[in-house]
């Protein structure tokens, strides 16, 4: 499938100003890179580099045509291929869309559900797995939906993509067809990545996955396409959240049916299973776009902090008080010391709990 427009229209990021990790004695940029991968200009003695402390995708990697798409095979998985592309976190939402509609011909959902939370090897409750098997895709088969996930084999996505295969394996060939897994995974923590790279497209590239440990994150071959989402960071989190957000707000507001000619607006819901600190930026950030959660609580440090959160008496000012301002304050003292005391609770590993106590209560 002739797909040499791609390059021209969708982006890496690449970094191109080395900041220096402290921790490795010179050797290791904070984009998580060896100096000697960087160009002679990122190292360059300049005064930016020299004054810059804390690295940013934004002002220290630059966009270049991207060198990784097409279609990918997992070796010893059969032939089924999977739709992947690698894309600056910068890229407009709605191109990525109609790439997935229009050229990879995914259907058009009727719904799109966002699975997030836990992460690397964290553990999920054998209740959440029955959830996602029993619930979630049955759901996802009814309606016609594209199942957003992590896209590795590791903690949530996992289980999602382990449930998906489940269905499919006892599921008719339409049935298949209604549940769309789509992995939205950072680029840079992609175990042998390397394998998709070719500037004119692979159709297809054979990828080798190998069991999973700490230090390896392969994709999960239950996933019908890929987006990999590229910061110009290696081996770090966090890097497609952005993209993600803008991308599940986009599609909130396009129209089921062919070519969106239904009549009403496809649904978007994220649910948020377990997860780290970092969790709770990406749920603010959806929700300023409106976006819906279901929290799973019980289920992990993220998912349990929102639950105590929303019950605490405190989490909603009583209207009788809301015109009284010495009244308000000493109610969001009380409330700020008794944030402090759950996310001590539920993150007491994280290095900045105040930071973190501020940034919840803001």
């Amino acid at each position: 499938m002739a797909q040499s427009w791609i390059p021209k229209v969708i982006k890496k990021r690449v970094c191109t100003t080395f900041v220096e990790d402290t921790s490795s004695n010179g050797a290791r940029c904070q984009c998580g890179c060896p100096r000697e991968i960087h160009d002679s200009t990122a190292t360059g003695d300049n005064f930016e580099a020299m004054t810059v402390t804390k690295w940013d995708s934004q002002q220290h990697s630059s966009e270049y045509p991207t060198d990784a798409f097409g279609e990918l095979e997992f070796a010893g998985a059969g032939r089924r291929l999977s739709h992947f592309l690698r894309l600056s976190c910068d890229t407009p939402p709605q191109v990525i869309y109609n790439l997935m509609t229009d050229h990879w011909g995914l259907p058009i959902p009727n719904l799109v559900v966002s699975v997030v939370g836990g992460v690397g090897h964290e553990k999920i409750e054998p209740w959440v797995r029955n959830i996602l098997r029993k619930g979630l895709v049955r759901a996802a088969q009814s309606t016609g939906a594209w199942i957003l996930t992590g896209g590795l084999r590791e903690s949530v996505s996992r289980c999602v993509g382990e449930a998906v295969r489940d269905h499919g394996a006892v599921a008719s060939a339409v049935s298949q067809k209604k549940v769309i897994a789509i992995g939205v995974a950072p680029w840079g923590l992609v175990h042998n990545r390397q394998q998709l790279v070719n500037p004119q497209g692979s159709f297809p590239a054979r990828y080798y996955a190998q069991k999973a440990t700490n230090d390896i994150r392969c994709l999960d071959n239950s996933c019908q396409a890929f987006l990999l989402v590229d910061n110009g960071s290696v081996d770090q989190q966090g890097g497609e959240t952005i993209f993600q957000a803008n991308l599940e707000d986009f599609i909130s507001h396009q129209r089921t049916g062919i070519r969106g000619s239904g009549n009403i607006e496809i649904p978007v819901l994220c649910i948020l299973i377990s997860g780290k600190a970092c969790m709770l930026e990406r749920l603010d950030m959806s929700l300023k776009k409106t976006t819906p959660w279901l929290v799973f609580p019980g289920s992990g440090p993220a998912a349990d902090f929102i639950r105590d959160l929303l019950d605490d008496p405190l989490a909603e000012i009583p209207s009788s008080l809301a015109a009284d301002a010495v009244a308000v304050k000493g109610v969001n003292t009380e409330f700020c010391e008794r944030v402090y005391e759950k996310v001590r609770k539920h993150f007491s590993a994280e290095a900045d709990l105040e930071k973190l106590v501020d940034s919840v209560s803001s």
